[in-house]
């Protein structure tokens, strides 16, 4: 009989970052708080990519990842315009 393939779930909290990302806990929870906010304006990061219960709060890991990559400009109001919207396909392979 053949075993499953498990599937590590995609959402991270802000102590976890940096298990995945190499920054530090600080710097890591100050772009988890910018990439909430980004993911409530709901244009760029859909609002799917977050989960939050009672104070708990999670985030996609691609999510930050594409957010680690546009960040910048999507801080630009100017050169927002040009970042296209986060697609979880084309993130799959950072993590």
């Amino acid at each position: 009989m053949e075993r499953e393939r498990v599937i590590l779930p995609d959402m991270i909290r802000k102590k976890d970052i940096p298990k995945y990302f190499p920054m530090s806990r600080t710097k890591g929870e100050e772009i988890f708080k910018l990439t909430w906010e980004e993911a409530e304006r709901g244009d760029k990061i859909p609002i799917q990519c977050t989960a939050e219960y009672d104070s708990l709060k999670y985030i996609s890991r691609k999510a930050y990842a594409y957010y680690l990559h546009y960040g910048m400009r999507l801080q630009d109001s100017i050169a927002r315009k040009s970042v296209p919207p986060f697609s979880a396909v084309e993130y799959q392979d950072y993590i």
